[in-house]
This record gives C-alpha cells, structure tokens and sequence, in this order.
C-alpha cells in the first residue's frame, strides 16, 4: 500500500494474484544516484547498491512501516511497472524479476532495472544472493509504504511535485485497469463496483475510519492461506479528500 502520510489519503490496495489487470509500460528516466551518499540507519540494504541521501526509511511502529520524504524517491515510484511491482511485493510475496515483468507486462531486463532502482530508494530488498538477476527473488521492506510530504510551511515545491506526479501516474493506472473491466468483467460483473460518498468527519473520526477499513481489508488481503478454492484477485482503492 503507497499511502499520504500528511493531509488525506491517497492508498493504493495490494494487487496480487493471478487476474489482476497489467498496464502497458511507459517510459521512465533513471534516478540519479548521487557519489557518496551515506546510507540512511534503518533502510534496506541490497549488496552491490548504495543508497541515496534521503532513500527510503523503515520506522518502528505497530506495523513496519517503509516511510519515504524525498523528492527524488517519490518520484521513482511514478512508474506504472514499478508501482505494479509494488503492489505484488507489499502483499508479502517474494518474486523474481521475470515474475514480476509477466504481470506487469515489459521485459525481464526493463524490471531487474526498475527493480535495482526501488532497492536504492530502500522500498524494496533482495531475497538470498542469487547470482542471475533475472532469477533473483525480491521482496518489500518493511510491510507498507508511506509518502510523507511534511506540512504546508516545511513542504518543499520539489516534493509537491513529484507526488503529484505520482498521483498521475495512479490515476491513469487506476483509469486503465477500471475502463478494462468495464469491457470485460471476466464472469464476475457483481463485483466489478464503483462508490461515491460525502462524510462529515473530524481528525480523530477520520482516523478511526481508517484504522477500521484497515482492519477489515487485512481480512482478505491475497497472502491469506485458508482463502475459499473460488476466491479470485481483486483491485481495492480508497481515495479519501478533504472537500
């Protein structure tokens, strides 16, 4: 789950499991990884990558929660095959990088790239030391993934520009896959479902929300083991905006 730690919420549910839509891939600039940079306490440690200033950091709290504040970090996540990625890993699986470009529809090579590339923000981790990188099997680092832009006063205009740009390539990720279902529902049209509602709530209500629609998809998340033989994979997103 990628989650906005500062003002509402922008969630993205786990997607994994077979009949989950893939998205076509897009063009993406590798991030720059700057000489020396000292490798933040708490953050995953692939060997052969040294981590950027600002990458990814794993903080103690009831669940183990991967919290990312820099631009350039959020900004790697803005890639459909990685957010694709993301989505399986964060579900508590271990997948290899030919595993993973199956669902997410590019080659083997184009994800042990995208994959590399997550490891250096401290997302994600290896699994073992499998020398063919293809092969090499990946897994979350901490159990979900949150994006913390800080308040309106210490907010930098990098950072709000690059979750915007995450929150686009979201959007257009979300529309792809709703517009394939809306065409083919594959035999399950009761549960293709599309909701609106207005709330009324204060901070201390919104949080409780949460915390129970939380608690009620952890149920059903796709890693459980005793999940009926007919049980199929299921896209679930909640979008939550202060009107």
């Amino acid at each position: 789950m990628v989650k906005d730690g500062s003002s509402g919420a922008v969630s993205r549910p786990k997607k994994p499991g077979r009949g989950a839509a893939s998205t076509p891939a897009r063009s993406s600039k590798s991030t720059a990884q700057p000489k020396g940079a000292a490798k933040p306490k708490g953050a995953a440690k692939p060997k052969g990558a040294a981590k950027p200033k600002g990458a990814a950091k794993l903080e103690a709290q009831n669940d183990r929660v991967v919290v990312i504040r820099d631009a350039r970090g959020i900004t790697a996540l803005a890639h459909p095959a990685r957010m694709d990625a993301i989505d399986y890993l964060y579900a508590g699986r271990e997948m290899t990088a030919t595993e993973l470009a199956e669902k997410a529809g590019v080659s083997p090579s184009a994800m042990s790239y995208h994959l590399r590339s997550l490891a250096r923000w401290g997302v994600i981790e290896r699994v073992g030391a499998d020398t063919d990188a293809r092969e090499r099997r990946w897994r979350a680092a901490g159990d979900s993934l949150q994006i913390q832009r800080g308040d309106e006063e210490t907010r930098s205009p990098a950072v709000t520009a690059a979750q915007a740009a995450l929150v686009t390539s979201m959007i257009d990720q979300l529309k792809d896959v709703m517009l394939a279902r809306l065409e083919d529902s594959r035999g399950f049209d009761e549960m293709v479902q599309f909701s609106t509602d207005m709330l009324l709530v204060n901070r201390a209500e919104f949080k409780t929300l949460i915390d129970e629609i939380g608690e009620l998809t952890a149920r059903f998340r796709a890693v459980r083991r005793e999940a009926p033989e007919d049980a199929v994979a299921m896209r679930w997103n909640l979008i939550a905006l202060p009107m």
